[in-house]
Parts: C-alpha cells; sequence; structure tokens
C-alpha cells in the first residue's frame, strides 16, 4: 500500500496520486461524519468471507480510525496472487495493522487467516492520549499489533512532535479497495458486535452515520452497477458515550 501524499476529505480519508491509485476509507459504511467527537476506542469482530478464486491483483478489506488530516489507522485482510508475504496459501486471507502519518507508515505483524474465520480487532487510544494501539486477536491469540508510539525529544514536550499522529480519531469506517482489476468479493463482509466508545456523550452521534455501497479502485472511487447497499443492524446508545452496532454487512461485490 503506498503512503499517503495529500490531505483527506471526509469520506475519501486518504489517498495517494502516484500510480493514480486512489484509497480511501468509508464508502461502505462510516460514522462520525461532520463530528468534532473524539473517538477513544472501537472493537469489532470481522468475519471477511471466502477469499475469491482466481486472484489477479490485490483486494483489501479495511476497517480503520481517521481525523480527516492524514492520519489513519486500519487493519487490512489482503487477498493477493500470492500470499506467501504472510505465510498463507490462496486459500487463505492475509492480516496485517497499519498505521500512516506524516507520509510515514508502521506495519504490524503480518498473518494468515482462513477462509470464513473470524477476527477480533481493537483499537485503543491509551489513556496518557501520547498513542494508539491496535490490535488483531485470532483464536484467542493476538497475531498483528501496531502502535503510534511518540517521538518527543524534550522533557517539557516543546520540541519535535511525534512522527506517528496520537491525536484524536473523529471517524470510524469500513472499505474495500480493488486495485489492477482485482476479483472482487464473492461472500459478504460481516461485522458483528461493534462497539465505539467516544471520550465524552453526544447523544445525536448517530446522526453523522453514512451508508454506502462504493470500492476504490485503480481509477478512483466506482458505484458498482446493481450493488445492494450496506446493511446496518441495532446501532444504538444508552447514554451517548458508548455507541454499539449489532452487525454490519457489506454484500458480496462481484
Amino acid at each position: 500500500m503506498k503512503l499517503p501524499l495529500t490531505s483527506l476529505t471526509v469520506l475519501s480519508l486518504y489517498s495517494s496520486i502516484a500510480n493514480a491509485y486512489t484509497y480511501g476509507l468509508g464508502k461502505s459504511w462510516l460514522i462520525g461524519q461532520g463530528s468534532n467527537s473524539s473517538i477513544q476506542k472501537v472493537t469489532t469482530t470481522f468475519n471477511p468471507g471466502i477469499p475469491p478464486p482466481g486472484q489477479i491483483s490485490s483486494l483489501k478489506l479495511y476497517p480503520g480510525l481517521s481525523n480527516g488530516t492524514g492520519d489513519l489507522f486500519l487493519t487490512s485482510i489482503e487477498s493477493w496472487p500470492d500470499q506467501s508475504w504472510c505465510r498463507g496459501t490462496i486459500a487463505q486471507w492475509c492480516i496485517r495493522t497499519q498505521v500512516f502519518s506524516h507520509q510515514e507508515a508502521i506495519f504490524g505483524q503480518f498473518a494468515p487467516l482462513n477462509a470464513n474465520q473470524s477476527l477480533s480487532i481493537v483499537f485503543e487510544r491509551n489513556p496518557n492520549s501520547l498513542n494508539w494501539t491496535q490490535s488483531v486477536t485470532v483464536n484467542d491469540q493476538v497475531v498483528s499489533e501496531a502502535s503510534s508510539i511518540s517521538r518527543i525529544t524534550s522533557i517539557d514536550l516543546t520540541g519535535p512532535s511525534m512522527s506517528f499522529c496520537s491525536c484524536p480519531m473523529t471517524l470510524f469506517g469500513m472499505t474495500t479497495e480493488c486495485d489492477g482489476g482485482c476479483a472482487m468479493t464473492v461472500s459478504p463482509q460481516i461485522y458483528s458486535n461493534t462497539t465505539i466508545e467516544l471520550s465524552a456523550p453526544d447523544l445525536n452521534w448517530n446522526s453523522t452515520e453514512v451508508v454506502g455501497s462504493q470500492i476504490y479502485g485503480g481509477e478512483g472511487v466506482y458505484n458498482i452497477i446493481g450493488q445492494q447497499p450496506t446493511v446496518v443492524t441495532g446501532l444504538s446508545s444508552q447514554d451517548g458515550q458508548v455507541w454499539t452496532v449489532e452487525e454490519i454487512v457489506i454484500p458480496a461485490l462481484n
């Protein structure tokens, strides 16, 4: 994945002008658009389904966090013609956690994932607010982890700032990215038991939800003809600070 070179818009949360590739977040589902409410933690369980057979390029499925300024935390589940880079096979997905900020990147460990196997994903801002961590757990074992560790060189915090953003995140969403005419998804992507914790109550935060059916690809953003939009069930909160979503289903995009 190429590094972000431009600032983000709300729906196209990060992009690269190199080689005409376009990347983004939130075209399948997004919450937080137009809001200043800060996200402190997100947990979700994701079943990506079956990797498409006959992959000729790259297909990436990812949930992620951003703040609309070029900083992005994401966990990608990927399908390539050769999955050996994560010690996987073409019948498996590849997993990696990622942090992008200031034209730099951190990648967590690479790991294979079986077809129709669920993984648990956690994005969390540390209590000291100096960095974020994200982790992926499969079968009760952490298989990939990345952190936006602060790099402050002076004790009084007036020196050079962090190399990777540890600032508040305001947007959470998921998208599908297809490059080079990839083989698309052949089964639904299912996110379940998603919990989003805000730093303070926002009783109207559900009004910032955006539901779509677009994907990202080599020539930009595409609406798939006849594609059914994402189906979201049970978005709710009792106090406006902890929001839950029972299920988010992105239909097959083949």
